[in-house]
């Protein structure tokens, strides 16, 4: 085995033990307290916990939902590197673009999910 394949494996090896845990913690993300389940695709809240911008899609407020797609993100073929920007981004700007530029829509995240992704990150450093 040469001295670079030796490097490869081990980077590949740290990587995969980054994803993980990425994955466990984002998973530990409790749902939001605001919203009661009714089923596994249903929930209610009261009108006083609606966002102040008035944001009225259910994702905002189904912090499971939001889980799930940082899950797809952390799961996804790029580098950890790039991971764990894009989770960054998240975390500042509150959304992510999905879809292509002027077809696509803006998935937005709660505060309170953006405030894990930035514990989850500043612990990482």
């Amino acid at each position: 085995m040469t001295v670079f394949s030796e490097l490869l494996r081990h980077y590949r090896s740290i990587e995969e033990k980054i994803r993980r845990e990425l994955y466990r913690r984002i998973s530990e993300i409790k749902d939001n307290p605001d919203i009661q389940r009714i089923s596994s695709g249903a929930f209610i809240m009261p009108v006083s916990a609606l966002s102040k911008d008035l944001i009225l899609s259910p994702s905002y407020y189904d912090f499971h939902e939001q889980k799930t797609k940082l899950l797809e993100i952390v799961n996804s073929e790029i580098s950890v590197e790039k991971v764990i920007e894009k989770l960054r981004v998240i975390s500042e700007m509150g959304f992510i673009q999905v879809g292509s530029s002027g077809r696509g829509y803006k998935f937005r995240f709660h505060p309170k999910v953006c405030s894990n992704i930035k514990t989850i990150l500043n612990e990482m450093n």
